[in-house]
């Protein structure tokens, strides 16, 4: 019976560690040598030429999604040109905010890219015509 227990508490302990062993381990990417800030006004409206800035580096490639409810109620991504970063690593965009557009919150997603290295941004939150 001791001999049992003996084997038993063995084999377990040969699990754990095997299991511990061959599970992916977690890894991070190097830290990005830049950082991204977005500027987007609080809100925006129908109809108009709406602007916001990116600041990153110079010669980088910013990529954004406008995402927005639809009066239907389906969320809506809207991809925007991509924009490449002037001599002060400043990318503009400017866009219309379509008729289908719920008033309320919306969002801009996206990625700024230079070199081999990519950053993503925090989405940032923002109203068509008037916050909730």
């Amino acid at each position: 019976m001791r001999l049992q227990k003996r084997l038993l508490r063995f084999v377990l302990t040969l699990a754990v560690v095997q299991l511990s062993c061959g599970a992916p381990q977690q890894t991070y990417g190097p830290t990005p040598t830049f950082h991204v800030d977005v500027q987007v006004p609080p809100i925006v409206l129908h109809n108009q030429d709406n602007s916001f800035v990116l600041k990153a580096v110079p010669g980088s490639v910013c990529n954004v999604v406008f995402l927005y409810w639809n009066k239907k109620g389906d969320w809506i991504g809207t991809p925007l040109n991509a924009s490449n970063a002037d001599d002060n690593g400043v990318c503009q965009f400017t866009w219309k905010v379509p008729e289908d557009a719920k008033v309320g919150e919306a969002e801009i997603r996206g990625f700024v890219k230079s070199g081999n290295e990519q950053v993503d941004f925090i989405p940032q939150v923002f109203c068509i015509e008037k916050c909730p």
